[in-house]
């Protein structure tokens, strides 16, 4: 199943979802999509009652990395997120890439920053998460709330893990240049 938050052009792409066929697709609709991102996904928040995949609408990932990210087993944690440990990537944008900075080994890798702005980091959000209930409940005490806000609180509670997926792709597609790059990924992987 499929949930999709629509906000601004919301009725072109709710015409294309009625073109979909392959998965239920259900819709959220955020009427305050121009707020920070945390709002469109408190907009999901009545629609997941357990644990999800949640993927930025605007990234190119390989399958492979959605793969991995289901597998995370999540325990105890209330969040995983896939990072990339590439740093100086050329395919990333570092003035726009989200930052995290970690520590641990392995699967207890843990995250204790996230941003576009923090100075120290070891890796970068490819905007793939598993999550939980848990992330709308740190979302909505915030006034304006952003993913890396719920990101941040459920790491200060030692809840929010981040699985190496540096071995796979992924592209965030925000401007011509990264439009250019995907469209040449995808024409070589024909």
């Amino acid at each position: 199943e499929v949930i999709v938050v629509r906000g601004y052009e919301a009725d072109a792409i709710g015409a294309a979802l009625d073109a979909e066929t392959a998965c239920r697709i259900t819709r959220a609709f955020n009427p305050q999509w121009q707020r920070p991102n945390g709002v469109s996904l408190l907009a999901a928040a009545p629609l997941v009652t357990g644990e999800a995949l949640l993927c930025m609408a605007d990234h190119l990932v390989e399958p492979a990395l959605y793969r991995q990210m289901i597998a995370h087993p999540l325990g105890a944690d209330a969040l995983a997120l896939g990072v990339d440990r590439r740093l100086g990537h050329p395919w990333v944008d570092e003035d726009d890439v989200t930052r995290v900075a970690t520590r641990g080994q392995g699967a207890n890798r843990r995250i204790t920053e996230i941003g576009k702005n923090i100075p120290l980091y070891d890796a970068y959000d490819t905007g793939v998460f598993k999550i939980t209930p848990a992330l709308f409940d740190a979302l909505r005490p915030a006034a304006e709330p952003s993913l890396s806000d719920g990101v941040r609180a459920l790491a200060r509670q030692g809840r929010a893990v981040a699985v190496d997926c540096t071995a796979h792709d992924w592209l965030d597609i925000d401007d011509p240049r990264a439009l250019a790059l995907a469209t040449a990924w995808l024409a070589a992987s024909r």
